[in-house]
């Protein structure tokens, strides 16, 4: 981390003292400090809003210049196990159909989720946090009057220009799962999507595929981006969006473990070409969307994948 600025804060609740950089790294070291605080009962008593509002000054702080502001991160230790992430800490999951739960593994707290049951739906599938909302009003207020927690191109009246996240993942049995498969996007919290990765069990290991765009708004793909995951190690997928005003100029980076594996477009061409007049002023993002769709799998009720250390940030305020 050499470079980059290293500051000292103190918890009050554990007396832990941590030493945080800027950046996505900043934003790890807020939430897994807020995980071990949750712990306790008193620290669970302290994670109000308010508690999180100073948490996200406390990183705007030590970001400096990066302007980075953390959206959710979430390890699911303060959750309830054996049932759904529906109403937890900001999660949603509107159909309880879904193969989902949140689970005690050993000593770690994750979520299960499979596409046992699939459908090909949106605003009813597993969001992570949405602190800005659902937007109801896409066509006149994309950023749902809540611009400090998108990201987006000044149309959209986003107040930043990145977005980050990322999350780790496993297989739940250590083994092939024929026909298992999710998708993960960046999303507005109401289904538009701005980036794309597939989760699939090929029957050798896990495959991470994605789609670009052309100038026109078509899908190419899918692209392979990493395959032969092992089913045994944690795995972890990050995506940057990087947005800029004008057409067919917004990147995304993909990562697999910690290496950049793919850049390509955002989704932009797709809702200027295809769905204006859903999206008149361009799509901002604020969560990820974990969706089960395409075909179902019913022997992989009960198993799937492990999620854990779900992060998500803005930065770049304009």
């Amino acid at each position: 981390m050499a470079g980059r600025e290293v500051v000292p804060f103190k918890c009050e609740e554990c007396g832990r003292a941590f030493a945080a950089t800027e950046g996505v790294n900043g934003v790890r070291y807020l939430f897994r400090w807020l995980d071990t605080v949750a712990r306790t009962e008193r620290g669970r008593a302290m994670i109000t809003r308010r508690i999180f509002t100073t948490a996200a000054l406390i990183i705007i702080g030590i970001v400096g210049s990066a302007h980075a502001v953390p959206l959710s991160g979430t390890g699911f230790s303060d959750f309830n196990t054996g049932v759904s992430v529906e109403g937890q800490a900001g999660w949603s999951s509107d159909n309880p159909a879904w193969d989902e739960e949140v689970l005690l593994v050993g000593t770690n707290y994750v979520w299960r989720v499979s596409n046992a049951v699939t459908a090909g739906s949106f605003g009813d599938m597993p969001f992570a946090p949405r602190p800005g909302g659902i937007p109801n009003d896409t066509v006149n207020d994309p950023d749902n009057s809540d611009p400090l927690f998108f990201a987006g191109e000044t149309s959209t009246g986003a107040a930043f220009r990145e977005f980050s996240s990322e999350f780790s993942f496993r297989s739940v049995t250590a083994a092939a799962q024929p026909g298992l498969r999710i998708t993960v996007s960046i999303d507005n919290g109401q289904g538009a999507r701005q980036s794309f990765v597939a989760l699939a069990d090929t029957g050798s290991g896990i495959e991470v595929t994605t789609f670009d765009l052309d100038k026109n708004g078509e899908f190419i793909g899918p692209i392979v981006i990493a395959e032969g995951l092992s089913y045994t190690e944690w795995h972890t997928i990050g995506m940057e969006a990087f947005f800029k005003d004008g057409t067919n100029n917004d990147r995304v980076k993909y990562f697999v473990d910690g290496k950049m594996v793919h850049e390509g477009p955002s989704w932009e061409e797709f809702y200027r070409n295809f769905q204006s007049e859903l999206h008149p002023l361009g799509v901002p993002v604020q969560t990820l969307l974990f969706r089960l769709s395409g075909d179902a799998a019913p022997a992989v009720v009960d198993n799937g994948f492990h999620i854990d250390n779900v992060f998500t940030s803005n930065s770049k305020k304009q």
